[in-house]
């Protein structure tokens, strides 16, 4: 619960138009009961957690954008977009990786399937991937780059998208560990098609203090 309250001090400050969440630990019905006390107005579509683990959110502001026509699966949930007041579709997508090596590959392969199948101009995909691009997004622990991790990169090219690096921070996650035994990594990334920067509007990312957590 402490984790939900410092939520809805974060997005009281910010009003923000669309929120993810990933590793949520709840039932997705138990963010829409309680999603007046996030965030007042807002309206909400969530996947499940497997037990004490997973969980996905989308939180919108209805006054500024529309949200509709879902899609999940145990690592994503996407759906389409509307910025009210303006002609811009596109198609959202919220994520949050598995930790099994032997999935990534093929969640990689699904974020490559839902742009042939939702072929959207606008795309914004963010959240935790559990994946790295590069050595330089690592601190500590075993200095080589795994198969996956290069193939999450090669993902990101061949389907357009750019990676919008924190302007603020540059780690995401760290394993508490001090000393010898300290690993920190960019788990999290917020990827856009280059659409979204050639609508004009200022983009960019920033890494939030965990305040006690891991990300």
């Amino acid at each position: 619960m402490r984790k939900m309250k410092i939520l809805y001090q974060k997005i009281r400050k910010s009003n923000p138009a669309i929120v993810f969440l990933q590793e949520t630990k709840f039932q997705a019905n138990f963010i829409q009961e309680r999603r007046s006390k996030i965030w007042t107005h807002c309206e909400s579509m969530g996947i499940d957690s497997k037990r004490f683990s997973g969980g996905l959110c989308i939180l919108w502001d209805p006054s500024q954008v529309s949200v509709f026509y879902f899609q999940g699966t145990r690592n994503s949930i996407s759906a389409i977009f509307k910025v009210i007041g303006f002609l811009i579709l596109g198609l959202l997508t919220n994520v949050y990786g598995p930790q099994c090596l032997s999935d990534k590959c093929n969640f990689l392969k699904t974020l490559s399937n839902l742009k042939t199948c939702m072929p959207f101009e606008h795309w914004v995909v963010g959240g935790d991937f559990n994946l790295i691009t590069s050595l330089e997004e690592k601190k500590g622990g075993r200095c080589c780059l795994e198969e996956e991790c290069n193939l999450f990169r090669d993902t990101i090219e061949d389907l357009g998208l750019l990676d919008i690096t924190p302007g603020v921070g540059w780690f995401t996650w760290n394993n508490k560990r001090i000393g010898d035994r300290h690993i920190a990594s960019r788990l999290d990334h917020f990827l856009v098609s280059e659409s979204v920067i050639n609508l004009g509007s200022e983009t960019h990312s920033l890494t939030l203090s965990g305040q006690g957590f891991d990300h």
